[in-house]
């Protein structure tokens, strides 16, 4: 009697224990597969520029290709949005260039700046 009792407890409690540990790794990988997914906000700013531009270029094929009469004030006016979308686009490359450039020299200044520190400590 006391030998069942204890096989029966001793069940559960490893399907509970076979549970929390499955919904441990289950919770694990979620959260690393979204930390991959997840874009940085350099990445978001760039793919909204590059959103804008095509957004902007359908609209202008839409409206000269897609109606039977232009309307030269509407297309004028995504052709606009079109060039502006562009230059954002531009400018948001240049900016992640220039905030690479900066990273790379903040690292060979740390570094330059660790070297010299060995140099005085050696002497």
């Amino acid at each position: 009697m006391i030998l069942t009792i204890y096989i029966y407890i001793y069940i559960y409690s490893k399907r509970f224990l076979f549970f929390l540990q499955g919904a441990g790794c289950t919770a694990l990988l979620v959260a690393v597969v979204s930390r991959k997914l997840e874009l940085t906000r350099a990445e978001k700013h760039l793919k909204n520029a590059a959103a804008n531009v095509l957004r902007e270029t359908w609209l202008i094929y839409k409206h000269t290709r897609l109606v039977k009469r232009v309307n030269p004030g509407r297309v004028r006016t995504h052709q606009r949005k079109f060039l502006l979308a562009i230059y954002a686009l531009r400018k948001v490359k240049m900016d992640q260039r220039k905030l690479m450039d900066n990273a790379n020299t903040i690292t060979d200044m740390a570094k330059v700046s660790f070297i010299f520190h060995l140099l005085l400590i050696q002497k």
